[in-house]
């Protein structure tokens, strides 16, 4: 890549000295200002040409600055405008295929518990032969340096009705609206779904996902690391 930045001037020690001593300056006039009463017409009239001078002073400093800072902004702009892009469509890439990994991870999974359920049935019905058969056909995780996968839970509420009490937590508002109303009814009612309790125990389930209300959807998170230059 063969790309002509322009640069950006540089502080000089000139240009450093100049800071210092108007750091200097601001500083001896702030300290100068906590000791002065400002009462008389004459007075005002001093202070406020001070004022002119200090926005004079800090209006040349920005100026300086902005010289400076400038360029180098159009520089960084220039190059991110270089970089952005390919930098863009590579971790759109990824993310792709991410989903299509977790998506195969998940399908394999899947089959995997199928097939251990079926055994589990074999096995009940003393079917030692033909649960090993089916043992076979049990598909290894596969293992990539750089890359690692995780099952991972997603619940949704499709019936709240179905939903055990168990799983659900007081709902301050339906109760404080109950309260208003006077209407009081069966406890349910005034719950609502705590759905990080129902995650919690779809989580320590783990191969019993069954809860009455409940879609469970098992995905697949897929993490990567990036390669050193």
């Amino acid at each position: 890549m063969s790309t002509k930045i322009a640069l950006a001037p540089t502080l000089t020690p000139e240009d450093t000295m100049y800071l210092i001593s108007r750091q200097k300056e601001a500083l001896e006039l702030r300290s100068g200002l906590t000791s002065i009463a400002i009462v008389s017409p004459a007075q005002i009239q001093v202070a406020s040409e001070t004022l002119v001078t200090m926005n004079t002073r800090l209006a040349e400093i920005e100026s300086k600055r902005s010289a400076i800072v400038d360029p180098i902004n159009a520089a960084l702009k220039a190059i991110n405008g270089l970089f952005n892009p390919p930098i863009k469509a590579y971790k759109d890439a990824v993310a792709d295929l991410k989903t299509t990994i977790g998506r195969a991870n998940s399908d394999m999974q899947t089959r995997n518990r199928e097939i251990m359920q079926q055994q589990a049935v074999l096995l009940a019905n003393n079917q030692v032969r033909e649960a090993s058969i089916l043992h076979a056909e049990l598909a290894a995780k596969p293992v990539t340096e750089g890359v690692r996968t995780r099952e991972v839970l997603s619940a949704e509420v499709i019936d709240p009705n179905a939903v055990p009490i168990s799983f659900c937590m007081p709902d301050i508002q339906k109760i404080m609206a109950a309260v208003s109303s006077g209407e009081f009814e069966v406890p349910r009612k005034y719950c609502s779904q705590d759905i990080e309790k129902i995650k919690m125990a779809l989580k320590n389930q783990k191969d019993k996902l069954n809860i009455p209300g409940v879609k469970v959807v098992i995905g697949t998170l897929v993490t990567s690391s990036r390669g050193g230059m």
